[in-house]
């Protein structure tokens, strides 16, 4: 991979649109984080989870995420404030029931980020469940083309994704055209190791790396000095990492070139709206 000098822009990745807590959202987060760190990309990080949870938030992994009130306009502000007036790569980890007041945000604000051009990607987890396609369905008619839309589809469960080929899930594709990426399926043991230790694949396979001369490594490692367990994680790793370079014009400005750029669809430009699928208990 060529790296490049990085100029300055921006872009605003929001990560959410799929419904309530469990789809995968801050996975997600978490993944992006380790890979613009291996890309050597710098990114602000903002944390918006609503909920206390004192584990399996983004400022846990990574402290120096901005924690963020959904509930005040100022602070949004603030939070688009990077990217629009700082023109910085600005990751967005909306927690479950930030959708709602995000939505009624970012109508207000869109103008702002179109007159800076600093373009949005809706990174949108969507599992098994039919729930996950609704909510998105409820983020595309109100954003419409504003915002560019990517899909990962998160097979935690191993459940398959039927729903996104019910009449709602047909006319948003061939609508919107969204890029599509797959967060493939992974251990659940594993992954609670190492929430419970605060650490990204990434921090843990660095302090793998490090432990045979780092002895603060090696302590904080534990019970992942694991050869078979660390050998899943750099494949998972690895995996959604590859996923991120086949869609990297959604998730980079245009200044900071990494790849070859890839040759993406226009937005369709129109005011159709997409049939939202049957009601469904959602928080998002």
């Amino acid at each position: 991979m060529n790296n490049k000098a990085i100029k300055a822009s921006s872009r605003l990745l929001l990560v959410g649109g799929g419904g309530g807590g469990g789809t995968g959202k801050t996975t997600l987060s978490i993944a992006l984080v380790d890979y613009f760190t291996a890309r050597h990309i710098p990114v602000v990080l903002i944390d918006a989870e609503s909920e206390p949870k004192p584990k399996g938030r983004l400022r846990c992994y990574f402290p120096e995420a901005l924690e963020l009130n959904i509930h005040s306009n100022s602070t949004l502000d603030k939070a688009g404030s990077p990217a629009v007036n700082e023109r910085k790569l600005t990751l967005v980890d909306l927690g479950a029931g930030a959708g709602p007041r995000v939505l009624e945000w970012l109508r207000k604000t869109l103008v702002a980020f179109r007159r800076q051009t600093v373009p949005i990607t809706l990174l949108c987890p969507v599992t098994s469940a039919p729930q996950t396609l609704t909510c998105v369905v409820r983020w595309v008619n109100e954003l419409q083309d504003a915002v560019s839309y990517l899909m990962v589809k998160n097979d935690r469960d191993q459940g398959g994704f039927a729903h996104l080929d019910s009449p709602a899930g047909t006319a948003f594709r061939t609508q919107y055209r969204p890029l599509f990426i797959n967060l493939a399926y992974r251990n659940p043991d594993i992954y609670s190791i190492l929430e419970g230790k605060n650490l990204s694949p990434g921090q843990a396979l660095e302090l793998y790396n490090r432990a045979s001369i780092d002895g603060e490594a090696r302590e904080r490692q534990g019970v992942l000095d694991d050869a078979i367990i660390m050998a899943h994680i750099e494949s998972d790793r690895d995996q959604i990492f590859e996923q991120f370079d086949s869609v990297i014009d959604l998730l980079i400005p245009e200044q900071i070139d990494i790849i070859p750029n890839l040759s993406l669809p226009e937005p369709c430009g129109s005011n159709l709206r997409v049939p939202e699928p049957p009601d469904f208990d959602v928080t998002e």
